[in-house]
């Protein structure tokens, strides 16, 4: 069995969606794939990664239960695992440097890009601050900018780090799920339609008048329409658009005919007692605090390994 061992210096790097996206690479190799998230510092975020990486598709494992293990409990875990299969274990860096010890693991250390430059300059000091570098330790870079891929891949080289994997920045993957905008937003389902886990890419104010709305509306997909909930005339137009949901402000109750409308759509409508500036400002926080999970994210995590992930890099690993 070879452990491989995905950890960051910060949290919101991306260490659940590099481990998922590694553990979905390696199954559609046809590998068998135990993946663990070790306990740390931070229990319900440890907990809350540990559900997400046990719904990945796949045959199930004894190795994903669905809950954040302890060191022992890890170890004891991947050392009872047998034949030609892979353990994915994401860890926070105290942990990490310890299994890494204990189990002769390969690391990948997860730096969140912003500007290439800083992404250049944390991702040179992350393995050796966390105390792993090594020649079984590697880089992801989550987040980068797209024309920069290259170039970030060359520079890391340069520096002597090992470019594992190098993420662009993607819409998809960023965007904030329906149950986390509802969360936001304190807002209740009036009318249910597609599942929590749906992902919002886009968010249009409703605009003031009817006339105009279809074509505005019909500008994007996978979005939300926000508008009050008096403006029965604009919430039909965006109907007329494909739409994740509808999100009524004012706190009030729509018109009846709408329910029917939405309902014969498969499209939820949300209410909040916000106004429409504080929506969009609560909006702001849920795509800053969105979290990796959903089917349509790791759809689009799939493809993405596909394209980025360096093979070669990852088999030296786990060699």
């Amino acid at each position: 069995m070879n452990a491989l061992i995905v950890t960051s210096a910060q949290p919101g790097d991306g260490k659940s969606t590099v481990a998922a996206g590694l553990a979905l690479h390696l199954l559609a190799s046809g590998r068998r794939v135990h993946i663990l998230r070790v306990q740390g510092s931070d229990a319900p975020s440890a907990e809350r990664d540990a559900t997400l990486l046990a719904a990945l598709p796949g045959p199930p494992t004894a190795g994903s239960p669905g809950w954040a293990m302890s060191m022992s409990e890890a170890g004891k875990a991947v050392k009872g695992a047998t034949g030609d299969g892979v353990a994915i274990v994401e860890a926070e860096p105290a942990e990490a440097r310890e299994a890494a010890s204990a189990w002769g693991a390969g690391v990948v250390v997860v730096q969140r890009a912003g500007a290439t430059e800083a992404a250049l300059r944390q991702a040179q000091g992350a393995a050796a601050t966390l105390g792993i570098a090594g020649g079984k330790t590697a880089v992801a870079v989550t987040a980068a900018v797209a024309a920069d891929l290259s170039k970030l891949r060359e520079a890391l080289v340069a520096q002597g780090l090992r470019p594992l994997l190098v993420l662009p920045e993607d819409r998809t993957l960023a965007a904030p799920r329906l149950g986390e905008l509802a969360r936001a937003l304190e807002a209740s389902f009036l009318c249910d339609g597609v599942g929590e886990d749906e992902v919002i890419e886009r968010l249009m104010i409703g605009s003031v008048a009817s006339d105009p709305g279809t074509p505005y509306f019909s500008m994007h997909e996978r979005k939300a329409a926000l508008t009050r909930f008096e403006k029965t005339d604009v919430q039909l137009a965006a109907l007329g658009t494909p739409l994740v949901c509808l999100l009524l402000t004012g706190g009030q109750r729509p018109s009846p005919y709408l329910f029917d409308r939405a309902q014969s759509l498969g499209v939820p409508v949300l209410l909040t007692a916000r106004g429409t500036v504080d929506a969009m400002e609560a909006w702001g926080k849920a795509y800053a605090g969105a979290r990796f999970g959903g089917a349509r994210k790791l759809e689009r995590l799939r493809e993405l390994l596909t394209e980025h992930v360096d093979t070669a890099a990852l088999e030296a690993l786990l060699g």
